[in-house]
């Protein structure tokens, strides 16, 4: 954790640097799907492991344009519906229940210099904060959790840009996201403070326009 932030800071530190070379405000959204890995909490009646089906990312950004380094302030939604609980070991049948995950983000950018070509590749990192919530997730007609938390989260990104002729560019992104150590008090069994981490793999094609134009 603590060479991710001297990372972040370094390329946040460098963009700043590179100021002099190209400045410009941008916008990004960005739409595309979601996998979440399976995670565990802890009940009286045992721990339930839980499966997730594939869902949806949502992706919003602002950020400033310093040459071949950039940072952002990023809003992120990912949604997931339960597919499977398993309840002490046992498949739990009526497996019901979503995630969903808010995120604020601070990322630095790091841009390849392709030489006159219209695609850009990028690397990044970031770090911020989560609002996970569990809700309504039940096993066999008996609900076992619904509660939420907001905890430190940090990311991992890389993707491309697409410039087209009008100046806008379309993007495409990969992100991995942990929000560790989410505490919650489940309801199956009575109440036992439990945790949880969470972790996605999303996959978003997107758009960036310029914001100064």
């Amino acid at each position: 954790m603590r060479h991710l932030l001297t990372v972040t800071t370094a390329i946040l530190a460098l963009g700043g640097a590179s100021a002099a070379q190209a400045e410009g405000l941008y916008g990004k959204v960005g739409v595309g799907f979601s996998v979440v890995e399976d995670h565990e909490f802890v009940t009286s009646s045992g721990e339930v492991e839980t499966d997730l089906n594939e869902g949806y990312g949502l992706n919003a950004a602002i950020g400033k344009d310093f040459g071949m380094m950039r940072g952002e302030l990023e809003l992120g939604f990912n949604n997931n519906e339960v597919e499977g609980h398993k309840v002490a070991g046992t498949q739990a049948t009526s497996p019901e229940g979503k995630t969903r995950a808010y995120t604020m983000m601070v990322n630095g950018l790091y841009d390849f210099d392709m030489q006159n070509s219209k695609y850009t590749p990028y690397v990044g990192a970031g770090i911020g904060a989560a609002h996970v919530r569990y809700s309504d997730y039940a096993a066999g007609g008996s609900t076992a959790l619904d509660d939420k938390d907001t905890v430190f989260a940090y990311q991992l990104l890389a993707g491309v840009e697409y410039k087209m002729d009008n100046g806008a560019s379309l993007t495409a992104d990969y992100k991995y996201l942990s929000a560790p150590n989410i505490e919650l008090t489940p309801v199956l069994g009575g109440a036992l403070d439990t945790d949880t981490d969470y972790e996605s793999h999303t996959f978003l094609v997107g758009l960036k326009f310029d914001l100064e134009k």
